[in-house]
């Protein structure tokens, strides 16, 4: 499947369509004049299919290696089944992410143009926020093009319940992206002073920064989609949970190996905190290194969000001030 674009020139709309998988091997485009587009629509499609590929994705994967697991001898895990584990850890991983982002994506739909010669599906505008903003920005444009337009049809003439523009889609930063981003940051430090310091205390700081960041993430790229936010702030919130998710899958594949060979880590509450607390000793050099990585990646990532969100904010204050 390939990958299909819209570009807004001075006088039409160019429609890239590419075909392959993962790149474009072909690409066409299709122009279409302002001034020769009858009308647009959008009709909302359900999500449920989605859905239930990612949970069935989730549920092969996870169910494989809780089987596993369950029935396997209390030994040391040979270099197969480490390596089987981690290959349906990370198939979790993967179907986790998948499910977390047609979630946060908003609804889907499909959005059609129609000129005299042609009905075109726009492929890039399948999800409704999109599509709002789209139909917005197209709206205007081809008014100034057409004086002769009548109307512009949205979701409301195809069965669809689109809202009228507000002052939501002015571009804004939700309130939780700055303490997000901060969370994960402090993360990032704890997690490099327990790999270090080999501390309980810090494990268990790590995992209460982790329950509440993830709040605060989820709720910031579900607001970022919902409403017009600054695309690198956008990008920076998927990049950071992409890295958690690394990093959880990481930890999976310890735990289980670790409580595997040594079950009295199962049998305190403290024991999962000690097990991560003693990294560097349990797991050597490997383990070490595997945890350092993506712990790097989330303390980067976190950074350069607040400070892309501190850069981002002042601009739309000044913003704010001019136009006052």
């Amino acid at each position: 499947m390939g990958m299909s674009s819209l570009w807004m020139g001075q006088d039409h709309l160019v429609f890239v369509k590419g075909s392959g998988f993962l790149i474009n091997f072909t690409e066409y485009y299709r122009r279409f004049r302002y001034q020769d587009i009858q009308y647009l629509t959008v009709t909302p499609t359900s999500r449920a299919g989605g859905f239930a590929t990612y949970l069935l994705g989730l549920l092969a994967f996870g169910g494989t290696l809780i089987a596993i697991v369950a029935n396997r001898d209390a030994e040391p895990l040979s270099v197969f089944l480490l390596v089987t584990l981690s290959i349906l850890s990370g198939g979790i991983i993967l179907f986790m992410f998948l499910f977390m982002r047609h979630l946060l994506l908003g609804p889907t739909c499909v959005c059609d143009l129609k000129t005299s010669l042609k009905q075109e599906r726009l492929g890039p505008l399948n999800r409704l926020y999109l599509a709002n903003q789209a139909l917005d920005v197209l709206e205007e444009v081809i008014r100034e093009k057409q004086t002769h337009l009548t109307q512009i049809s949205g979701a409301s003439e195809s069965g669809s319940d689109l809202p009228p523009p507000t002052g939501e889609d002015r571009l804004s930063i939700g309130k939780t992206v700055l303490p997000a981003f901060i969370d994960y940051s402090l993360f990032g430090v704890v997690a490099l002073a327990a790999l270090h310091l080999e501390s309980v205390a810090l494990c268990a700081a790590g995992l209460v920064l982790i329950i509440l960041g993830n709040l605060m993430l989820v709720r910031s790229l579900i607001r970022s989609y919902r409403y017009a936010s600054p695309d690198a702030i956008r990008r920076l919130l998927f990049a950071l949970l992409t890295s958690i998710m690394i990093f959880g899958g990481v930890a999976m594949v310890y735990f289980i190996q670790i409580v595997s060979s040594n079950l009295v880590f199962l049998q305190t509450v403290s024991g999962p905190f000690e097990a991560f607390a003693a990294i560097p000793t349990l797991g050597g050099l490997v383990y070490y290194l595997v945890f350092l990585v993506p712990t790097l990646l989330i303390l980067a990532v976190s950074l350069t969000g607040l400070f892309q969100t501190l850069k981002w904010q002042k601009r739309l204050s000044q913003a704010e001030e001019v136009e006052s």
